[in-house]
């Protein structure tokens, strides 16, 4: 049975917690932690070159997407055991 509160359903909390969301909202912020100036980024953001979205007029983008997308890490690839192989080959 389930309890419910004012504020919602209590005790029905996914198996695994997503990860917290780390909100960034505006160009420059967004710049500062892809180190590129305003301008830089506001024409990478226009351009769909980033993982954000307009909200309201402002750009927002999520750190821990922005950051895996910087990097290049995959949440897949890193759940890959050491003694695989990868899919990509070196020329």
């Amino acid at each position: 049975m389930l309890k419910i509160k004012a504020g919602g359903v209590v005790g029905t909390s996914p198996p695994s917690e997503p990860p917290q969301l780390r909100p960034i909202w505006g160009a420059e912020a967004i710049g500062k932690l892809i180190k590129r100036s305003e301008r830089q980024t506001f024409y990478l953001l226009e351009q769909g070159a980033i993982p954000a979205r307009k909200i309201g007029g402002l750009w927002c983008a999520e750190e821990n997407e922005l950051r895996r997308f910087i990097t290049g890490r995959d949440e897949k690839a890193e759940a890959q055991e050491p003694g695989e192989a990868s899919e990509r080959t070196t020329a």
